[in-house]
């Protein structure tokens, strides 16, 4: 599904990736790991096509990709319903009905609520959320339980991983969370530049 050929990534004289080579197969949970500096958000960047290598190629079998970001990017002036929506607005593709989606995520009852109004962990589970309306095939996530208590973290690992699989999409995430990474499938480890 996803394939990193020999990824450098160079910013001045600083290199965080280099030739990095692994590959991502359909339906697989990765957890990208390493030291902070280590280049895991910057690849993941680069394979949702936000951010171009300094040299090596990355091929996806699929363009319908979507990230949760850590700092969850919600609009604070728009409702739960509103925000989930957004994509659909840029995507033509069929998409999941905005109530299957809060019911899988368990905030049915927060569809008319201002975003302002939730917890962090609610604000995360509404931002997996919107990530899956448009039926991604490959589903990146960036540190999604950083900003998060460990009880709530604990929640939100539980539920990327019953999504993952319902949803039948590739997840990568990056995280320092060993909770996430003993989650995962597989287990990819970014040190000193290199890929293990």
């Amino acid at each position: 599904m996803i394939r990193i050929n020999k990824i450098t990534k160079s910013f001045g004289n600083y290199t965080p990736l280099q030739e990095i080579s692994f590959d991502v197969k359909k339906g697989e949970f990765i957890a990208l790991v390493g030291a902070s500096g280590s280049g895991k958000s910057t690849l993941l960047h680069m394979i949702a096509d936000f951010d171009q290598p300094t040299s090596g190629k990355i091929k996806t079998a699929s363009n319908k990709i979507s990230f949760i970001f850590q700092e969850f990017h919600l609009e604070p002036f728009l409702t739960v319903r509103q925000n989930i929506l957004l994509p659909t607005y840029f995507n033509q593709s069929p998409f999941q009905t905005i109530e299957k989606l809060l019911e899988e995520v368990e905030l049915e009852d927060k569809i008319d609520h201002p975003v302002t109004d939730l917890s962090g962990g609610q604000k995360q589970r509404i931002a997996i959320a919107r990530a899956l309306i448009t039926n991604p095939k490959i589903l990146l996530a960036d540190e999604p339980t950083g900003n998060l208590d460990p009880i709530t973290s604990k929640t939100v690992i539980e539920l990327l991983k019953k999504l993952h699989k319902l949803h039948n999409t590739t997840l990568v995430v990056a995280t320092h969370d060993k909770d996430v990474a003993k989650a995962a499938d597989r287990i990819i480890t970014i040190k000193n530049c290199q890929c293990s």
